[in-house]
């Protein structure tokens, strides 16, 4: 069973970090900054969204260095807490579980996990505009 799923795991990890060293997830996040600004979400929020459907350990680092710098009681650091709960890594699970069943397509449940991780974080938003503020 090891076997068959430790390059799923592999090539996950490897995923993660080239995301995470090349910039690219701050670079979207950045461009599309603006158009959430409005709705008072950061770029910081927008990047642990994006972090988050990837990779859980990431993500945790990530939303630590939130906290850390704009404290955990603030509106942010709730609004980033509650982004990190409101999803799973799915990327992870489907690499995981479809490797272990040796399943040969995953492209309606990669479809599905990011509209389901989109959803988590506009649901996050609503919740936290009317619970905290």
């Amino acid at each position: 069973m090891i076997v068959r799923i430790a390059p799923a795991i592999i090539a996950m990890f490897l995923a993660v970090g080239l995301l995470r060293d090349s910039g690219a997830l701050g670079i979207l996040a950045d461009t599309v900054g603006p158009a959430t600004a409005r709705l008072g979400v950061k770029p910081d929020h927008i990047m642990l969204a994006l972090l988050r459907p990837v990779s859980g350990s990431g993500s945790l680092g990530f939303l630590a260095g939130i906290l850390k710098e704009l404290g955990p009681d603030t509106f942010d650091g709730k609004l980033a807490s509650v982004i990190q709960g409101a999803s799973d890594t799915s990327l992870y699970i489907l690499a995981v579980y479809f490797s272990s069943v040796n399943a040969s397509s995953m492209r309606h449940s990669v479809v599905a996990a990011f509209m389901a991780s989109m959803v988590g974080f506009a649901a996050a938003i609503l919740a936290c505009r009317i619970i905290f503020q």
